[in-house]
């Protein structure tokens, strides 16, 4: 493997690991999405949304259970996910 496979392997690593943290950041950020979330809540129920959304996320980048959990997101719209 060469450094700069090494080196982007290093990095997607760490994206992989908050990018269900970076998505419901971006729904947080965005007043129409939001919006979009809270009606999406309100009719499903929290935990069916989030957790429909994680699923989605592992899905739509093809990403793998990895056996720990961030217990401390940044989002305040969830209060752990997986780690991929």
């Amino acid at each position: 493997m060469s450094a700069i496979e090494e080196f982007s392997k290093e990095v997607f690593e760490k994206v992989s690991m908050h990018i269900t943290d970076s998505v419901f950041l971006t729904i947080e950020k965005d007043r129409t999405l939001m919006k979009k979330y809270l009606q999406l809540v309100d009719d499903k129920g929290l935990n069916t949304v989030n957790q429909n959304l994680g699923k989605l996320i592992k899905k739509e980048y093809g990403l793998k259970d990895k056996p720990e959990r961030v217990e401390k997101p940044q989002s305040v719209l969830i209060q752990s996910h997986q780690v991929f």
